[in-house]
Formats: structure tokens, C-alpha cells, sequence
């Protein structure tokens, strides 16, 4: 049987070894919740930059409305003034017709003759 003379060194040096190892989980887990921590606020960054660049997405979305509400007031402005307002409306839109389909041709003939030399 093991007598008194080693068991008070032996106890302290389990002592020393736990508080050793009690020491270095205590550092790893400091380290690992610092690193939580800057996780953390990175996102807290990252969820405020993207809540401010929705918010511009709703101010341009909200301009955008009021700019076609104004546009849509002029044509009906444009539409109910009378026959000769309908005359000028009727030539504009033809007019828009037939620059549409000449500029649809004039990049087509350029796309298709200088569309074999590379």
C-alpha cells in the first residue's frame, strides 16, 4: 500500500497540471469568443451597410413613382386637350415608331457586315 510520504506532492502536482490545463482552455476559449465577437460585429456592419443600401433602393423607387405619376398626368393632360393635341400626340408617336425601327436597322446592317472580321 502506498504510505503518506508521496501522496501531498503527488496531489500538488495533479494540482499544478489541472491548473495548467484550466489555464489553457481558459486562453482557447478567450480566443475563440474573441473571434465570435469580431464575427459579431462584422455582421452587425455588414446588416446596417445593406439596410442602408436597400433604403436608397427605396428612395430611388419612390422618385422613380413620382416621376411616372407626373408623366402620366402630362399625357393625360396631352390626350384630353382637345383634336389638335391628339394630331400632334398621333405624329409623335410615329415619329418614335419609325426612329426606333431606323436605328434597329442601321445597327443591324453594321452588326451583320462587320460581324466576319476578328
Amino acid at each position: 500500500m502506498n504510505g503518506g510520504g508521496g501522496g501531498p506532492s503527488h496531489s500538488a502536482a495533479a494540482a499544478r497540471t489541472l491548473e495548467r490545463e484550466n489555464n489553457r482552455l481558459t486562453e482557447d476559449l478567450a480566443m475563440k469568443l474573441k473571434s465570435l465577437k469580431g464575427i459579431a460585429v462584422d455582421m452587425r456592419d455588414e446588416a446596417e451597410s445593406q439596410n442602408s443600401f436597400l433604403g436608397s433602393f427605396a428612395d430611388d423607387f419612390n422618385d422613380t413613382d413620382s416621376l411616372l405619376g407626373k408623366t402620366r398626368k402630362r399625357l393625360e393632360h396631352a390626350i384630353t386637350a382637345g383634336p389638335k393635341n391628339r394630331q400632334v400626340l398621333c405624329y409623335m408617336v410615329l415619329g418614335a415608331v419609325f426612329l426606333f425601327l431606323f436605328l434597329y436597322y442601321i445597327v443591324g446592317s453594321i452588326h451583320f457586315s462587320g460581324g466576319g472580321e476578328t
